[in-house]
């Protein structure tokens, strides 16, 4: 029992991904942290007070006890005893084991909790002494000395934090939260979004940019952030708390929350409820916890043998784990089981609803949609089949596949596949021939008005001869392999055809939320089982579909995955349909032979543009910065990277090659605004000045941009009054913008003349400022908030923007 309760802690202190997810308010219902103070209550009573270990159970149990009490502090609309007992337990802890940093860091946690931020940095300090390696109480120091303006010390911690460990959500919550106290709201909105990169469930960086952005009076996009962080807030208490990130320490992927929308309460779960534990068997599946999965499916089994979903998932996770003969059974009764559209409907209306104490719609549609197509089921058991050789019943079902769904390949490849390793050739030749003839059908169809799902291939088929060019590259790669040179020109065709892809959901980056990252469709599902690889683009030697290890590697293949086991099958095709994906890999191949810097600098620059072209400006920074490296002197390149990095809020590097073309005076017009803006939001005040100064002396008349621009410099330098003669101006030559009468609004509350203050409200109100969450946060109105002439005069406009539940 101890060494479980050790093993935690140091998942812990390792930075352990799922350790330190189970450390959040939203699995209060599942981190399992209330079992362990009653686990080591037990080992207490199996251990003599003079066994060494029994000391060492003490402060187990009241670590873990310490812990479990916080982590519901949000849960509460009182947190004080909660805060009570956790102090209560963790000193005792601390008074048997001194030298924990564990526990040190989380009394830091506690007395910030408290507000008694001296004594929490006397923790912090210690636990970073104790454990020099651990990042969090360095990130934990950093939003700690960020509440007590000493933003030169937050800085240095919050770098230490991130050099023992980059990407933790902490650390840059409470980088984010420095910057803004301190008034830097550019590094502010960079922090707070990379925040979101990591984790986009966390609703602090979201309540953070609400505010960031009302300050820069981009209330639209304000209210939109406010909005996103309710939503995250799921009816849990933070009340004053909320400004302090490490109360929630950590946040990374909640895998369970990302399968569903769906978040019971597992221990209230009704006996006989099959789709809640259908629910929660999945969740556990697709978490690689195949005992847990398994039990909880069975259990569904036993509620009724003959539901229509749980043997596929009771196959699919023997499938997993390479046991052959057991999934079978599974994916045989699978079979059995199966229900038409219109047969699933019924069952589901007749054995899923039901009332329960909890909520069961989503629950629900979770079983509803969850239904599967049935060949499925026949490629996992000829898969089987194909895997134990007994290869006529994978033969027999793959026919029956292709009778089934004529017109999908993957039924056609696995047979032909199957024929060639049984030695029948001619057989296989029939076989894909037959599908040839089935593709040309529907390719005729399709220019006559038929089925438009082979429209796009007529491109390829009139490219006579950039086929023939890239035949031609691919044989001198063949003969050349280490001639960087024909990469380059082959890369390069595959450049010029990149801007019209012609399968666009393969060769277009996508988002993919359950990774969190950014990648072509293919790329991401290339090993359905291990998404180790996703992080590069390599090129490796792929066997061809008879196997052959040997096949050239510049061939580019056609991947198609199998239904059910989604094993990705690399069809040796030599196309243009994914030009994209082409040419980032014969122009990445040809960097690696070539030298000349020229050369290179020209490779990096395409590289990063067809990232661009395929939907992700921030895959491109880095080619950007290489070719950069090479040729420094190229302000195109620059103007591209300023460009990706302020799409993608890496706003420090955009600023800095907006820097860099200022000096160089090759610098344009719409980039000057931008540098001045980031200057402004940098606090680098007499910069901007300068900037704006010269832009208004290029222009023949005044224009609206460099007026707001010098409005929201005096905003946000602290002047008020000459912000008001800027925004004045502005408004005069925009008239009735109901964003500038909020912000010159604001502007008189600051100057702390409420008559002036509520009438431009009300002009802004009234033509059209509607931002209900701007409204609650923005800390300007917080002496008006709540007042009878505040509560007068938002009663005249009950319609205020309000979001629906998923927008």
């Amino acid at each position: 029992m101890h060494n479980r309760g050790q093993d935690i802690i140091n998942l812990y202190i390792a930075g352990d991904a799922a350790e330190l997810e189970k450390r959040r308010y939203y699995n209060i219902n599942s981190s399992g942290y209330d079992v362990f103070p009653r686990m080591f209550s037990t080992a207490l009573k199996l251990t003599s007070p003079s066994n060494y270990l029994y000391r060492t159970l003490q402060v187990d149990q009241h670590y873990f006890a310490g812990v479990a009490a916080r982590l519901k502090i949000p849960t509460v609309e009182d947190p004080g005893p909660l805060i009570d007992l956790s102090l209560s337990e963790q000193g005792m802890a601390l008074q048997l084991l001194g030298n924990a940093a564990y526990i040190q860091n989380e009394l830091g946690n506690l007395y910030q909790i408290k507000g008694d931020l001296t004594k929490a940095a006397d923790y912090f300090t210690r636990a970073t002494q104790i454990e020099q390696g651990w990042a969090i109480p360095w990130a934990n120091l950093c939003g700690l000395y960020a509440l007590q303006g000493k933003f030169t010390d937050g800085i240095q911690a919050g770098r230490t934090a991130d050099s023992l460990q980059p990407g933790i959500n902490l650390t840059n919550n409470n980088m984010g939260l420095l910057y803004q106290m301190a008034g830097n709201l550019m590094l502010a909105e960079a922090y707070y979004r990379n925040s979101i990169d990591i984790n986009s469930r966390f609703y602090f960086p979201y309540e953070k940019l609400g505010q960031v952005y009302t300050m820069n009076t981009k209330y639209a996009l304000a209210d939109s952030f406010y909005n996103e962080a309710e939503k995250r807030k799921k009816g849990f208490h933070f009340n004053g708390n909320s400004k302090y990130p490490s109360l929630n320490i950590v946040d990374l992927e909640d895998f369970l929350s990302m399968l569903s929308p769906c978040n019971p309460d597992t221990s209230q779960f009704d006996k006989n409820d099959q789709a809640a534990f259908f629910w929660w068997g999945y969740s556990q599946y697709e978490i690689r916890n195949y005992t847990k999965a398994e039990q909880l499916l069975r259990k569904v089994v036993s509620i009724d043998r003959n539901n229509p979903l749980v043997y596929h998932y009771l196959g699919k996770l023997c499938y997993d784990q390479h046991q052959w003969e057991k999934a079978a059974v599974q994916f045989k009764l699978a079979v059995s089981n199966y229900l038409d559209e219109a047969s699933f409907k019924q069952y589901c209306d007749k054995k899923i609803v039901g009332t329960y104490p909890y909520d069961h719609h989503c629950l629900e549609d979770f079983f509803r949609g969850s239904r599967y197509k049935r060949e499925e089921d026949l490629y996992f058991l000829a898969a089987i089949f194909d895997s134990t050789r007994h290869y006529e019943e994978a033969e027999i079902l793959y026919r029956t596949i292709i009778q089934m769904v004529p017109d999908n390949i993957c039924g056609y490849y696995k047979l032909w596949h199957l024929l060639e390793t049984t030695g029948r050739f001619a057989e296989a030749e029939k076989i894909l021939l037959g599908y040839a003839a089935i593709e040309q059908e529907q390719f005729r169809n399709s220019q006559v008005g038929g089925n438009n799902q082979f429209k796009d291939r007529s491109d390829y088929i009139t490219d006579y001869i950039k086929e023939e060019l890239l035949n031609l590259y691919r044989k001198a790669i063949k003969q050349f392999p280490d001639d960087g040179y024909w990469y380059y020109k082959i890369g390069i065709l595959d450049y010029e055809l990149a801007p019209v892809s012609r399968m666009l959901l393969r060769d277009t980056i996508i988002y993919f939320p359950v990774l969190n990252k950014e990648r072509f469709y293919n790329q991401a599902y290339q090993n359905n089982s291990n998404t180790s690889g996703l992080d590069s683009l390599q090129l490796t030697k792929q066997p061809g579909p008879t196997g052959d290890g040997n096949k050239d590697y510049v061939t580019k293949p056609l991947k198609i995955s199998i239904p059910g086991t989604n094993q990705v099958i690399l069809l040796d095709e030599i196309d243009l349909e994914t030009p994209r994906q082409d040419a980032i890999r014969y122009l990445s191949r040809a960097a690696e032979l070539l030298q000349d810097s020229i050369t290179l600098a020209d490779i990096y620059f395409r590289i990063g543009n067809v990232y661009v072209m395929a939907g992700s400006k921030k895959l491109a920074i880095p080619y950007y910065s290489r070719s950069i490296q090479f040729d420094t002197a190229n302000a195109g390149v620059r103007l591209r990277m300023i460009d990706a990095s302020h799409a993608a809020y890496q706003n420090s590097l955009a600023k800095e090659n907006l820097e860099y073309l200022y000096m160089q005076r090759e610098l344009d017009f719409p980039n000057r605004l931008l540098l001045a803006e980031f200057d402004i939001h940098a606090r680098e005040f007499a910069e901007a000045g300068l900037l704006l100064d010269e832009a208004a002396m290029m222009m023949p008349y005044p224009i609206p941009d460099i007026i707001e621009l010098n409005g929201r410099l005096q905003l946000l330098s602290g002047q008020p009054a000459k912000a008001l003669t800027w925004y004045n101006e502005h408004l005069a030559r925009v008239p009735n913008d109901p964003m500038t009468q909020y912000t010159i609004g604001r502007l008189y509350a600051q100057l702390q003349e409420p008559g002036q203050a509520y009438k431009w409200l009300e002009l802004a109100l009234n033509n059209g400022f509607n931002f209900s969450n701007v409204l609650a946060g923005d800390a300007i109105w917080k002496f008006y908030r709540g007042t009878s002439a505040w509560n007068e005069l938002l009663a005249k406009f009950p319609k205020m923007k309000k979001y629906a539940p998923d927008e």
